[in-house]
């Protein structure tokens, strides 16, 4: 019984790990590669290939939670590649270029996290 409770558990986890790493690594790998990008148009690459590989709807946890959305989290990377666009024409010396790169990188920390949270309390 104890044997059959410890499998079932390993099981969980199991299920858990391959569902990040295979399901949304992709997606979480751009997102990562856009929170450090130098410039918009690098930004723009990776949430825009973030996007495509992060399903268009459904949770990213069992239970249903506007966090952890992945169509909220869809919106979310669109707004970043809409002020990413609209900064794309400023030089790097201007003060809210950088001031918008600095948001937009928090930005994508959050939906990072909200990414992660949401798959591993699963």
């Amino acid at each position: 019984m104890a044997i059959g409770l410890v499998f079932s558990v390993a099981l969980v986890y199991v299920y858990d790990y391959l569902n990040i790493t295979l399901v949304y690594g992709e997606g979480l790998g751009q997102i990562a590669r856009a929170e450090t990008a130098q410039t918009p148009t690098e930004l723009i690459t990776h949430v825009v290939a973030a996007k495509k590989s992060l399903p268009e709807g459904g949770s990213a946890a069992w239970w249903a939670s506007d966090e952890t959305n992945f169509k909220q989290i869809q919106q979310d990377l669109d707004l970043v590649l809409g002020r990413a666009e609209a900064i794309s024409a400023l030089t790097s010396q201007n003060e809210l270029y950088n001031s918008e790169m600095l948001d937009m990188h928090a930005n994508l920390r959050v939906i990072q996290e909200k990414i992660l949270i949401g798959c591993l309390a699963c």
